[in-house]
């Protein structure tokens, strides 16, 4: 990561540039970082640290101010910046854990039986793995409940008797059945 420290109006002290770099490589372990630009100024009584970290299609801004020293301020917008980074990570962490409706329509779609209480990892993508091959049978709405109703299957597919589409019923969490109709 490339980082640039500039001193408005004033000259960066050696150790305040080593404690700068010090503290952005520890922020680098957040992927998609490419730069950072630390900007240090005195204004009045009060000395402000401004970092912008830029990544690939990503900003991270970070301002601190304090009346002691530019480490106080510089510390206290890198925490900022560090709330930012951890706040993406999380949010990008928590996306790959939900199971999403496109999985469930490729596990109908490929003929699986039922939704198992797999976990995805992170690390490794969901397979979908075809357990078994079944033929749709057409029967009403009605007659495709009662079979899921008589089974411990998640879902069932089934072919509309009256608009010859494929479409699925599945039991909800409420205790209810859900039903997903295809466009033909």
């Amino acid at each position: 990561m490339q980082i640039q420290v500039i001193g408005k109006h004033i000259k960066v002290p050696v150790r305040m540039r080593e404690h700068i770099e010090e503290k952005l490589d520890k922020l680098a372990k957040y992927r998609d970082l490419l730069s950072a630009k630390v900007v240090l100024k005195i204004e009045k009584y009060l000395y402000i640290a401004e970092i912008t970290m830029l990544g690939s299609e990503l900003r991270f801004y970070g301002e601190g101010r304090s009346e002691e020293h530019f480490f106080a301020a510089f510390d206290a917008a890198e925490l900022k910046v560090a709330a930012q980074l951890k706040k993406r990570k999380e949010k990008i962490k928590n996306h790959h854990n939900v199971l999403a409706r496109r999985e469930i329509a490729e596990m109908v779609l490929a003929g699986a039986e039922e939704l198992g209480g797999s976990e995805t990892s992170v690390e490794e993508p969901a397979r979908v793995i075809p357990e078994k091959s079944f033929t749709v049978k057409a029967m009403s709405v009605q007659d495709a409940q009662k079979k899921l109703s008589t089974t411990d299957r998640q879902f069932f597919v089934f072919r509309s008797a009256e608009t010859k589409s494929v479409n699925v019923i599945y039991r909800r969490a409420d205790g209810n059945f859900g039903l997903i109709e295809s466009e033909s």
